[in-house]
């Protein structure tokens, strides 16, 4: 994920200690969240499927539909980020924004190498992007609303990652954009941790997922409060 000079975000306000938070969310169970992609291993296109999995969470949230979106037609066409090498999910927002909206997956389905754009009818848009204070409570709270865009730092150790709470030392370097889609308490460990979707597919990690270990202190683990995204419509 490359982050660039982007548009005025809206920082919203902290509202994390105005109501006791849920102690666990899961928005799996929910039927919110599509299954987990596979960007490829050669692009560079996770902050396109990072802000695609934001905008097909929030559309079910507020339509009760599922629908899988295209990652493909930001790849080919969005002018504000490199395709298969790297982007930012709040240029790609923007350009959503502009486009207004993007397609179905099935009508411009992935390939993993970026190619020429062509016109094809939005179905769903959003309208409007923003961020969160940089912390994990405000994070917390957002989760509980919604599905959320984050940017994190990819040690080695988190390239193997199998199961459990990864709390592995790491940095704030920021290189990958995910999203997270909830959080709990592990029952064996009591570690708490954010439930996190990759764009790596299903084989890696619990089933395409990694459980990051939570309320490890300022930005969290891996800078995963540092650089926050949702859409909204």
């Amino acid at each position: 994920m490359r982050r660039r000079t982007t548009p005025a975000v809206t920082l919203t306000r902290d509202d994390s200690l105005e109501a006791p938070l849920p102690p666990s969310v899961d928005w799996r169970a929910k039927g919110a969240v599509t299954p987990v992609k596979n960007q490829g291993s050669q692009c560079f296109s996770c902050w396109a499927f990072s802000a695609v999995a934001m905008m097909e969470s929030l559309h079910f949230i507020k339509t009760g539909t599922l629908v899988p979106l295209s990652e493909q037609q930001l790849v080919d066409c969005d002018k504000y980020d490199g395709g298969c090498n790297r982007g930012y999910y709040h240029r790609a927002f923007q350009w959503i924004m502009e486009n207004g909206g993007l397609t179905t997956a099935a009508l411009y389905p992935y390939k993993a190498v970026r190619g020429v754009c062509f016109r094809a009818k939005p179905v769903v848009t959003i309208t409007g992007h923003a961020a969160v204070p940089k912390n994990e409570l405000a994070l917390q709270s957002a989760v509980a609303r919604q599905p959320f865009g984050v940017a994190i730092e990819v040690p080695t150790s988190m390239q193997f990652y199998k199961s459990g709470v990864f709390s592995a030392p790491c940095g704030i370097k920021m290189s990958h954009a995910v999203v997270t889609v909830g959080y709990g308490t592990d029952a064996s460990s009591g570690l708490k941790y954010w439930l996190v979707k990759n764009s790596w597919g299903q084989t890696w990690g619990e089933a395409g997922y990694i459980r990051m270990r939570r309320d490890v202190g300022g930005s969290g683990l891996c800078g995963i409060a540092l650089d926050t995204a949702y859409p909204t419509m």
